[in-house]
């Protein structure tokens, strides 16, 4: 396998986990609870308690609904941010000098600086990624904060 396919593989892999994590493959959008909230609250579900928040409950939802929005766009960005770094133009250049390459020393100085920029984009996506997990969780605990023990359930 020439060192081409090997980059080119591992920059598909790379472009694969931009995508999934832009979509939130690894979980949901944490603005989905406040629809599920809303929409169980005003169809009136059979044996909701959610039918039966309070105004007060409803202010707080919706102020932790504004907060969450504010974070799920600041992992947007991130994300955009992350997807524009695997196509800048240090690493179209280092793609060119993947393609250059012909004797052994070289391909040993490449393959460092790939690995390098690999690594960054890795460590980018990770941070992304928890960045995500945290906007998940702070929404789950923010609404389940507002609800009492049999609205939970």
């Amino acid at each position: 396998m020439s060192i081409c396919n090997t980059y080119e593989g591992r920059l598909r892999i790379i472009e694969l986990k931009l995508e999934n994590a832009y979509s939130w493959v690894t979980g949901w959008k944490p603005s989905a609870v406040f629809k599920l909230v809303n929409s169980i609250r005003i169809n009136g579900v059979p044996s909701s308690s959610l039918v039966e928040l309070t105004q007060e409950n409803m202010r707080k939802v919706e102020v932790l609904r504004v907060k969450i929005r504010l974070e799920e766009e600041k992992v947007e960005r991130e994300m955009e941010r992350q997807q524009a770094a695997v196509v800048d133009r240090k690493m179209a250049e280092l793609v060119r000098l993947v393609v250059r390459v012909k004797n052994g020393e070289q391909v040993r100085q490449v393959e460092g600086l790939v690995e390098v920029a690999l690594k960054g984009v890795i460590t980018g996506q990770e941070k992304v990624m928890k960045a995500a997990n945290c906007a998940r969780l702070r929404t789950l605990k923010g609404v389940l904060d507002v609800l009492s023990p049999l609205q939970r359930v």
